[in-house]
């Protein structure tokens, strides 16, 4: 029989062989990963609002807006943002441009039923969204067609973007007139 002593030696070596292991692949892989974000990231900035040349972040506690220029002329706002569905926090992207009008809406990150809530990252879902006025209602089941049997993802979807949309437009003063 082997004494306890020389058992927790052994488990105190292997836990430190792991915790070296996840170290070195944690430290090997953290870049690429930003790298693969920030890359995502400029690729839905562009999609939502392809009229922007540049983009200028201006930050908040829990949302970054893109202000979109094309010169010195400002284009339009691209939200990046969390909100809470139904499988966890989901990172989205709303764009807005100058008349006040939803020109894109992204799913970045989600935790969603596959099969039911992950439904909302399809176009179908996705394309109600374009082309409506921040000042729209955006009613779930009248404007904006739910996902049958994902009613808290479509309706925590739809009230973020109606939400975000009324608030870059006030924000930023974009769609005074409609």
């Amino acid at each position: 029989m082997q004494s306890p002593v020389r058992l927790g030696l052994i488990l105190m070596t292997i836990c430190i062989v792991a915790a070296g292991l996840l170290a070195f692949t944690n430290a090997k892989t953290g870049p690429i990963i930003a790298q693969n974000e920030q890359q995502q990231l400029e690729t839905a900035l562009r999609e939502l609002l392809p009229e922007a040349e540049t983009f200028e972040p201006d930050e908040e506690e829990d949302k970054v807006f893109y202000r979109g220029r094309r010169g010195e002329a400002e284009v339009g706002i691209v939200a990046v943002f969390s909100q809470t569905g139904f499988g966890g926090l989901m990172k989205l992207a709303l764009g807005v441009n100058k008349d006040g009008e939803v020109t894109g809406f992204q799913i970045l990150q989600h935790a969603e039923t596959p099969g039911l809530g992950a439904k909302i990252t399809e176009e179908e879902f996705i394309c109600q969204f374009v082309g409506k006025s921040a000042n729209d209602d955006f009613i779930l089941g009248q404007d904006i067609q739910g996902i049958s049997g994902a009613t808290i993802s479509s309706e925590s979807v739809t009230d973020c973007v109606k939400t975000l949309a009324a608030e870059i437009r006030d924000k930023y003063d974009l769609g005074s007139n409609g």
